[in-house]
């Protein structure tokens, strides 16, 4: 008890002295909680994010269809900072979930399959006045939504599979910034129910489901003043309900339907009647999609769907009129022939999705001409090639840079073969996430790299990866699932030949936790790797742009020995290469004229690798790198090296903001001396 006091009157001296941040501070948790604090989350499959000071920021309690136990609520309710909270907890007392009310930052939460009742959204829900998004889904107890609708700042609202009714809807009148609404799987809501809708002054995006949506409900809707995007799914509407859609038909820009048996291509000629559509989805209706010649403007539409449909020739002659189309999504349908070609006249597509579709190689040859496109989706085509596919995107069977040098692409790789050896290649398979070089040769010498080795199999050749971001480990794998907590998704690739020859090869990329959808930073990659056959040797210009989303996030690693908790092992993470065991013979050094081990945690704005058998492999470092000059990362047992770009401590980037890293990469069958490698290092600084 004495050793309690004392703890209790040091905190009062310093709030007395005026450092009132630790009071602050202890009603939140402190970062020696952290680690128990994720354990009890991750150990109920559920997800933790912190904020670039370390705080918990996010928790998802419902991952992959997982359910929150006592223990990861528990440690969740600990982490006062939470501005999002998903939840999936059947097993939960009211009297725990009342908890909720202790979060006081909440501004997103999603209750599912949990025991509650009106008197909890009053009692609780409602005190949580910073909520802008709100989803309750399966929770029988709830039918009355006039404390939900007090929520002074909430805009998206999602009431799915509730027992609430058209009467108890007049209350959402009150939700004065109330913009989007999902009432799907309400099954008590039919008819003229959504009349008390019409007083909802900013309701622009609706969407409904169930066999009790009707053609009366479509009049109730059309009164609604600002509806722009509709969602229907699962309704006993026909010609007459979607026309009764007229009153609005000028603003709608956005119109879904899903298993409306009902509505078919007489029916859906009301989009004659819809100047502003800009994205129109249907799934599994009993369509052809001839419809689409009566479009308003063709013109104006951009996304397109069409999914478990009835296809025919005169459909695609109307699709192609759709000059402005970025996306096409035709899954699941029999494309006639001639589809393909008229499909390869939308010239400004960039996604294009023919899952299914009974295609094979020789039917993909007119999409070649797309120059525009970035995703293709072909799963589930048993007569169509991994080759065929990739040469489509992006003309990936283009010309190649040299007579003697040879790019052969497929839909997840690209190499460069000269005279029959791979000097590289550069897997870019969205299933594996991280891109990465491997083999990595110079012309007529043994490969560096290694791929995936037994002591770390998270190692990938020539690789770029994060360690930490928001505290969230995106280096390490689990060596069960191959997978990291956080991912690193691989969005789009791009390739074409530069002026000098060389091959250019841009990407897109996401970082978030792995149970997220939305991002904390993306990444524009460009890797512009020069022609080999004029000289002994090729190089790769890396550059990579970092932007952060709405909200700052930290760049970190394990500390170095020295620092808190630091590890001898620590600061690793970035531009990364991994070489093979034949390469432990090999030699390294830097601009400061010092060898092997004494490389690791110096300054240098290069390091050269060398050995007899493979030539020379040297990184060279911009000057205006947030981290220059860089301190380096180098394991000669392994052998690996890095231009560890947050070796000494972690990096913030705020809110919007972007961060970019640029790297050459020489590969060369000769060997250099430290003068040679000095004026390479000052010839691309002063061209860069």
């Amino acid at each position: 008890m004495r050793r309690s006091g004392l703890r209790l009157i040091t905190a009062l001296a310093v709030c007395v002295a005026g450092l009132t941040q630790l009071a602050i501070r202890m009603d939140a948790a402190t970062p020696p909680d952290i680690a128990s604090i994720r354990q009890a989350i991750e150990d109920c499959g559920g997800h933790l994010e912190l904020d670039d000071q370390g705080r918990p920021i996010k928790v998802d309690l419902a991952a992959d269809r997982g359910s929150a136990d006592q223990a990861g609520f528990d440690a969740a309710i600990q982490c006062k900072t939470l501005t999002s909270l998903r939840l999936r907890a059947p097993g939960l007392s009211e009297a725990d979930l009342a908890k909720i009310r202790s979060l006081s930052s909440l501004q997103k939460l999603s209750l599912q399959d949990v025991r509650i009742d009106d008197d909890f959204v009053a009692d609780v829900i409602a005190e949580l006045a910073d909520l802008r998004r709100l989803t309750l889904r399966n929770t029988p107890g709830v039918s009355k939504l006039q404390a939900i609708a007090s929520l002074p700042n909430l805009t998206h609202l999602s009431l799915i599979d509730l027992p609430i009714d058209g009467p108890s809807l007049s209350a959402l009148s009150n939700a004065p910034k109330l913009a989007a609404l999902d009432l799907r799987m309400c099954s008590r809501l039919s008819g003229r129910d959504f009349d008390a809708l019409h007083n909802v002054a900013n309701l622009k995006d609706l969407k409904l489901g169930g066999y009790g949506i009707d053609n009366e409900s479509m009049r109730s809707i059309a009164s609604i003043d600002k509806l722009s995007n509709l969602t229907i799914e699962d309704a006993s509407i026909d010609a007459v309900g979607i026309q009764a859609l007229a009153p609005i038909a000028g603003q709608l820009q956005a119109l879904s339907f899903a298993r409306c048996a009902a509505l078919d291509d007489t029916a859906l000629q009301f989009v004659s009647r819809l100047p502003s559509l800009r994205s129109l989805m249907l799934r599994d209706m009993p369509v052809t999609g001839t419809f689409l010649k009566s479009l308003a403007a063709p013109a104006n539409l951009e996304t397109l769907g069409l999914r478990q449909t009835f296809l025919i020739d005169k459909t695609f002659d109307a699709i192609a009129q759709c000059g402005e189309l970025k996306r096409l999504d035709l899954p699941e349908n029999f494309l006639p022939p001639g589809a393909i070609a008229k499909i390869a006249t939308l010239s400004k597509l960039q996604i294009l999705n023919l899952s299914s579709c009974s295609l094979d190689d020789a039917s993909l040859e007119p999409l070649k001409q797309l120059e525009n496109l970035q995703t293709l989706h072909l799963d589930g085509n048993p007569n169509l090639s991994r080759d065929a596919a990739a040469r489509i995107l992006d003309q990936s069977s283009s010309t190649t840079p040299s007579a003697s040098c040879r790019i052969v692409s497929t839909q997840t790789s690209t190499e460069c073969q000269f005279d029959g050896q791979t000097l590289w290649r550069y897997h870019h398979n969205p299933a594996e996430g991280k891109p990465y070089f491997h083999p990595l040769a110079a012309i007529g010498r043994d490969p560096f790299t290694d791929l995936r080795p037994e002591d770390h199999p998270w190692h990938r050749g020539l690789w770029f990866s994060w360690k930490f971001i928001d505290g969230v480990n995106y280096w390490e794998e689990n060596r069960e699932t191959g997978q990291s907590d956080g991912q690193t998704r691989l969005l789009s690739t791009r390739q074409s030949t530069d002026p000098s020859g060389g091959l250019l090869i841009e990407q897109a990329l996401a970082y978030a936790p792995y149970s997220e959808a939305s991002p904390v930073t993306t990444e524009s990659r460009t890797l512009a790797i020069s022609a080999p056959e004029k000289s002994p040797e090729y190089h790769i210009d890396w550059t990579s742009q970092f932007s952060a989303s709405e909200t700052a996030l930290t760049l970190d690693r394990t500390p170095i020995a020295g620092q808190l908790r630091g590890k001898t092992y620590g600061g690793y993470a970035g531009l990364s290469i991994r070489m093979n065991a034949k390469m432990q013979s090999g030699s390294f050094f830097n601009a400061d004229g010092q060898s092997g081990l004494h490389c690791h945690g110096k300054a240098s704005p290069w390091m050269i690798f060398q050995h007899d058998s493979a030539g020379s492999l040297l990184f060279m470092d911009h000057p205006n790198n947030f981290s220059s000059p860089t301190k380096w990362y180098v394991t000669p047992s392994m052998p690996y090296f890095s231009p560890a770009v947050l070796f000494d401590a972690g990096e913030t980037i705020a809110a919007e903001e972007t961060r970019t890293l640029r790297y050459r990469i020489v590969v060369s069958s000769q060997t250099f001396s430290a003068k040679d490698v000095q004026s390479r290092w000052a010839n691309w600084i002063a061209q860069n």
